[in-house]
């Protein structure tokens, strides 16, 4: 049981460092790219509108 535990616990600690020493910033993906996403909520006006709709 504690073997397994340590596995879990080893396994864990290298996927968080794994992910955050590859993360990008938002910043860094937006030069990166030359593009901004956006992203609205159609439940607030005007951004259900729709051209030619």
């Amino acid at each position: 049981m504690l073997n397994t535990a340590k596995t879990l616990l080893c396994v864990a600690a290298l996927s968080i460092s794994g992910g955050m020493a590859a993360a990008e910033t938002t910043l860094e993906m937006i030069k990166r790219t030359g593009k901004v996403t956006v992203g609205t909520e159609a439940a607030f006006p005007p951004f259900e509108f729709v051209e030619d709709g």
